[in-house]
């Protein structure tokens, strides 16, 4: 913004002091906002990967479902800081919003994720009672051979 106006030389309404406030204010104001976001972003990401630890019980711990949930969690991790940061930030990224995000997804791994794994493994013990499927004839050519021998109408 220019103190002087380009075709009068007029001084503009504001004064010095009121251009560098205005040019300071929005961005500190702005700091508290982004630090709340980020952090909570990063144990929205702790618990995206607690999840893929808990379908990975499912997948009966198979190692590339594991390393498909690993890829998903940590894409969507990525995929979440950014877009966080995008929207309150303005696309800045600063050392203190890695540094944030960094420390609210490791307290989360530590404190709450502990805390999880344990209910998890605790429900990966129960039991769950398996499905009786119905037994079906292993070859089609047998019920083809079947209905080849039957001479009787449609029913």
């Amino acid at each position: 913004m220019y103190l002087f106006n380009s075709k009068r030389k007029t001084q503009t309404s504001k004064t010095p002091s009121k251009l560098k406030k205005d040019k300071m204010l929005y961005p500190t104001l702005n700091q508290p906002y982004v630090f709340f976001v980020i952090l909570l972003a990063g144990l929205v990401s702790g618990f995206l990967f607690d999840l893929s630890n808990f379908l990975n019980i499912f997948f009966n711990r198979n190692k590339v479902t594991k390393q498909i949930l690993y890829f998903l969690a940590t894409i969507s991790s990525a995929f979440l800081l950014v877009l966080c940061n995008i929207l309150c930030n303005y696309g800045i990224f600063r050392i203190f919003i890695i540094l944030t995000f960094l420390t609210a997804f490791i307290l989360q791994r530590f404190t709450l994720g502990s805390l999880i794994s344990v209910a998890i493994s605790k429900v990966s013990k129960i039991k769950l009672p398996k499905l009786k499927l119905r037994k079906t004839k292993t070859s089609s050519s047998e019920t083809v051979q079947e209905n080849l021998n039957d001479n009787s109408p449609l029913k």
